[in-house]
């Protein structure tokens, strides 16, 4: 999606010798058995809140690349920079990694335990988004 060679220090899908496009077929593999292994092991109000959040975490993920896809493609127009500011790089960061990286996770592990009452949810959502944007502020870095 952003032309990347490497992700998390290895190579790209995409950039493996042979795979190509295929990548585009592989992730859409992926995600329909994600959608069969839960069909297969869950039902009732499991099945449920897991359909509904990987649903509403696959939006949020591809709603944060586009909004850096935008940005990249913005870089040396004019308004760059009264558009592109902390709250736009937070806003980034929280759509594009946190949901996927420290929400889905948490509340798949809680919705598979049972609990999948809304306000049980909401709190490990407030939690796991505030996890998944500190370290991405300059702040926060090591460098």
């Amino acid at each position: 999606m952003d032309s990347s060679v490497t992700r998390r220090g290895k190579p790209c899908w995409y950039k493996v010798e042979g795979v190509g496009l295929d990548a585009v077929n592989d992730a859409l593999i992926l995600e329909s058995f994600l959608f069969w292994l839960i069909e297969k092991y869950f039902d009732g109000k499991q099945y449920v809140a897991l359909m509904k959040l990987f649903h509403d975490v696959s939006l949020k993920t591809q709603m944060g690349q586009m909004l850096d896809t935008m940005s990249e493609k913005a870089k040396g127009k004019k308004g760059i920079f009264e558009t592109f500011n902390m709250k736009y790089y937070t806003r980034i960061i929280k759509y594009k990694t946190a949901f996927y990286s420290f929400y889905l996770p948490a509340a798949s592990a809680l919705i598979a335990c049972g609990l999948t009452a809304p306000a049980t949810l909401k709190a490990c959502e407030e939690i796991c988004v505030a996890m998944g944007t500190l370290p991405c502020h300059p702040m926060n870095s090591n460098a």
